[in-house]
């Protein structure tokens, strides 16, 4: 059953708070920070003894059912959460400076994807684990696919297998090429409504190394600064518009992070 949680705009907040999810209440402990270099809310989600479950979820909108941001973690039964524009605010997002949110932006919480009520608790199918990738084991369904090389430089444009990493470089083994240049991420060709996938960005091992632009196709990116660390890697996560129109930035799941 679909509730709104209370939220405030105050900075660094924790609280617990009872959900009705799937025909049970859980309890789930949330921390909201700002994400000042991002320019948005994030949010962290534990059980309530304190054991981490979700970290890193931004507070973002999105055309409905690209909105949900919990639909990577569906296979934890905790639930769907959407932020609300409530009609009040001309921004896409919640803001600090506009201490919008909980008011102008609300959070509102379902049941899982697929959950049919009635069923007992703990019973929602997810559905089988995807097929291994090269850059580890089998996920949950809806987990990332495989990888999709790019290109090292120049206008790259992803491929649209749902889920798949789409990578600087091609497929040598294990670790993708890494970029020989200035690189601008276009646009796919032919963008597939509600796909998820990720955009992953290799530094070289030492200097120089390069910068990446992305088209305007992709939103959420305009407080986005990539860290040209070499022997890094950057990656983003994001979903399709369910018109096919753009893809909103979900995650950003590395910035910097060594590939070693």
């Amino acid at each position: 059953m679909a509730q709104i949680v209370p939220l405030s705009p105050l900075n660094n907040q924790t609280f617990t708070v009872p959900l009705n999810i799937n025909g049970g209440t859980v309890q789930l402990s949330l921390f909201l920070y700002y994400n000042s270099m991002g320019g948005y809310w994030v949010m962290n989600i534990s059980d309530q003894t304190g054991n981490p479950l979700v970290y890193g979820v931004p507070l973002l909108t999105g055309v409905w059912p690209a909105a949900n941001i919990l639909a990577p973690y569906q296979y934890l039964n905790i639930g769907s959460a959407f932020v609300i524009n409530a009609g009040n605010s001309t921004n896409d997002y919640p803001s600090n400076a506009a201490n919008d949110l909980g008011t102008n932006f609300l959070l509102l919480w379902d049941d899982n994807t697929g959950y049919v009520a009635g069923e007992p608790w703990g019973t929602s199918v997810i559905g089988p684990a995807g097929p291994p990738g090269p850059q580890g084991p089998p996920g949950p369904a809806g987990g990332l696919a495989g990888f999709y090389g790019m290109g090292t430089s120049g206008s790259l444009t992803p491929n649209m297998p749902s889920g798949y990493v789409q990578g600087t470089g091609t497929l040598g083994g294990i670790v993708p090429g890494v970029l020989t240049g200035i690189a601008s991420i276009a646009a796919p060709a032919s963008p597939v409504a509600l796909a998820w996938f990720a955009i992953q960005i290799v530094q070289p091992a030492t200097a120089p190394t390069y910068n990446v632009t992305f088209a305007s196709f992709y939103r959420g990116l305009s407080s986005f600064i990539l860290d040209t660390t070499p022997n890094t890697q950057a990656v983003l996560v994001f979903q399709v518009s369910s018109d096919g129109t753009y893809a909103q930035l979900m995650q950003i799941a590395a910035n910097g992070m060594p590939l070693a």
